[in-house]
C-alpha cells in the first residue's frame, strides 16, 4: 500500500436517500457547495468533518424553502440578497474563478455575486415554450428559453458556461453568445 490512502467521510447525511443532491467546488478557496432541489436551497458545509445533517451543518447560500411561483413579478427575488430569494428546484451547480456562483433553477440559470446577490442570467420563470438553437448559429443569452436543463459545468480556461439541457450541451461566452456544442 502507497504512502497516499484515500479517506471516506460524511459530512452530512441526508434523510432523503432518493433525492439527488449537486456538489461544486470553489477552484480558488476549495469551499464546497451543495444544491438541495428538495428544500430548494443551496447550502455551503459548515464542517467537513463528522457526519451531520444538512440542516445542521449547512449555512444557507441561497434559497428561503418556498417556492417561486409563476409569472412571479419579483423575479423570484433577483436584485436582492439570494438568500431571500424564492427558488423553483435548484439542480447543476459550479462556481467560476471569480468566485460567482451558477446554478441550474427550474428553467432558468442564476447567478449568485460575491456580495450574494442573485440574478437570472438565462431564461426565465414564466412558463413560455423552449426556444431550440440551430447548430449551426448562436443567439444571445435573452434570446434563449430552455426546456429542461440539469447540470452545468464552467471551462476555467475561458470562463464559459457550459449547460445540460434536454440531451443538448449549450456553451454560454463570456459575451453572453450562446451555441449548441452537442445533440445527442
Amino acid at each position: 500500500m502507497s504512502d497516499f490512502q484515500w479517506r471516506l467521510q460524511s459530512i452530512f447525511v441526508g434523510n432523503n436517500p432518493a433525492h439527488r443532491y449537486y456538489l461544486a467546488t470553489d477552484p480558488v478557496t476549495g469551499q464546497l457547495y451543495v444544491s438541495d432541489t428538495n428544500s430548494r436551497r443551496i447550502y455551503r458545509p459548515k464542517m467537513l468533518s463528522g457526519a451531520r445533517d444538512l440542516i445542521s451543518n449547512g449555512e444557507v447560500v441561497a434559497g428561503t424553502g418556498e417556492q417561486c411561483p409563476p409569472f412571479d413579478e419579483a423575479r423570484c427575488g433577483d436584485g436582492r440578497k439570494a438568500t431571500e430569494a424564492q427558488l423553483l428546484g435548484p439542480k447543476g451547480i459550479a462556481v467560476d474563478r471569480n468566485g460567482l456562483i451558477y446554478f441550474v433553477d427550474g428553467t432558468m440559470i442564476r447567478k449568485i455575486d460575491r456580495n450574494g446577490i442573485i440574478s437570472t442570467m438565462l431564461g426565465s420563470n414564466d412558463l413560455t415554450s423552449a426556444r431550440p438553437l440551430t447548430c449551426d448559429t448562436s443567439m444571445h443569452i435573452r434570446q434563449v428559453r430552455l426546456e429542461w436543463p440539469t447540470d452545468l459545468a464552467i471551462n476555467p480556461m475561458d470562463n464559459s458556461i457550459y449547460v445540460l439541457d434536454n440531451n443538448v450541451v449549450l456553451q454560454i461566452t463570456e459575451n453572453r453568445q450562446v451555441m449548441s456544442i452537442r445533440t445527442a
